[in-house]
């Protein structure tokens, strides 16, 4: 089982690859790091900055900051919030706020995650941004250690009565438990935008590097 999770989650990534290749739109990157402390048994609160890059890598396009708690409740269950402040050039900040209710299953073979998320976009600076609901499907070999590659699909359905599903993201990666502190999730992200052009595509590197404080 372990090995036939490895082998699609490669398979994956180099039909991606191939197909950036054959029909490249844009390569973009989220770089961001993490500072996580853990308040209680099963709670933790985190601060994360992302610079966003765009124009095959070349352009900034903006950054934000996140504010975040996760609790842990039983049975696999947790809960969390995030808060987001999102800086974009030549504009005025954009605000959201996201509800997460996740359930993570592990077994000798394979871990698994399902997170599914409320995405509420405040309507703030005479802009209105888009609401959705998140599902995130994330699965891969339990290797009992401190690399662990996964999959995972990501769909946003849109609210604000279009009642549609307009984005789906596809992301390869992995997670590095370089030791009890620091933490690094290397993803290779490929989203549609359904409610455009579904051939128009996009590649997001996204490299985030976490430390877990004492």
């Amino acid at each position: 089982m372990k090995k036939t999770i490895s082998v699609i989650s490669l398979c994956i990534f180099i039909f991606l690859i191939n197909d950036t290749i054959v029909a490249q739109i844009d390569n973009q990157s989220w770089t961001s790091f993490s500072l996580r402390k853990n308040i209680s048994k099963n709670t933790h609160i985190q601060i994360k900055p992302t610079e966003r890059r765009f124009n095959n890598l070349k352009d900034h396009q903006n950054s934000s900051i996140d504010l975040s708690f996760q609790t842990k409740i039983k049975n696999g269950w947790s809960f969390g919030g995030l808060a987001r402040t999102w800086f974009i050039p030549n504009e005025k900040i954009r605000q959201f706020l996201w509800a997460n209710i996740t359930h993570s299953y592990s077994s000798d073979l394979i871990k698994m995650k399902n997170k599914f998320r409320v995405h509420c976009a405040l309507d703030i600076n005479d802009r209105k941004d888009a609401d959705f609901l998140r599902w995130n499907f994330q699965v891969g070999p339990n290797l009992k250690k401190r690399i662990d590659p996964f999959i995972a699909i990501v769909s946003f359905f849109r609210l604000n009565g279009f009642n549609e599903v307009q984005r789906i993201r596809y992301e390869p990666g992995l997670k590095w438990s370089i030791n009890d502190a620091w933490i690094l999730n290397a993803v290779f992200r490929r989203e549609v935008n359904l409610s455009f052009d579904p051939n128009i595509k996009i590649n997001v590197y996204v490299v985030t590097l976490g430390y877990l404080m004492k």
